[in-house]
């Protein structure tokens, strides 16, 4: 068995000190403001008893400022839903945007602040708008639409896949298939 050279065993003792880092850095954040600063709906109306539709999603988190020095961040979360028909007849649509908050005990980090907007972020506000989405979905009477579950994707440097590998801070839900849904109208 080939023994570890001491640049492979440096880098995995950074890759540990950085995630021991990273853990450190997530127990002292703390939430300071959850603010839904935008929401849109709307639906087309319809004869149909049951009309079946395609569920195009876009989920998108962004730290949008920073303040190294009182150590808070700010980041912003926006969700678009578009419910489209068979016959490719878009039939509604969703928007939704939240900004978040949070004080840091440890110093801020450009590296940090991206990871965590990638994270942590979408766990703490996904919970909301998928009530959100629930409430307003069965308002126009449909069936309530329920958001999945959030996956969290893999860190760049993981992720074996090359469109996951990307360093965008975009996050998507965990099926990236456009899902289906029954409407009753």
């Amino acid at each position: 068995m080939p023994r570890r050279t001491s640049q492979e065993v440096s880098q995995a003792e950074s890759m540990v000190l950085d995630a021991l880092t990273y853990n450190r850095f997530v127990a002292g954040v703390q939430p300071t403001r959850i603010e839904l600063g935008e929401v849109s709906a709307s639906a087309k109306p319809s004869d149909f008893q049951e009309l079946d539709v395609r569920v195009d999603s876009h989920f998108k988190v962004q730290c949008l400022k920073s303040n190294a020095q009182a150590r808070t961040f700010e980041i912003d979360a926006q969700l678009e839903l578009h419910f489209i028909a068979a016959n490719e007849q878009k039939v509604g649509q969703f928007v939704c945007l939240y900004h978040l908050s949070y004080l840091s005990v440890e110093a801020l980090s450009d590296a940090l602040l991206e990871e965590f907007a990638r994270r942590n972020a979408p766990v703490n506000v996904w919970p909301f708008m998928r009530e959100l989405v629930l409430n307003l979905t069965q308002r126009f009477g449909w069936t309530g639409f329920v958001l999945p579950s959030f996956l969290i994707p893999p860190s760049p440097e993981k992720a074996s896949d090359p469109e996951t590998a990307s360093h965008d801070a975009e996050v998507v839900p965990a099926s990236k298939k456009p899902r289906k849904a029954k409407t009753k109208a």
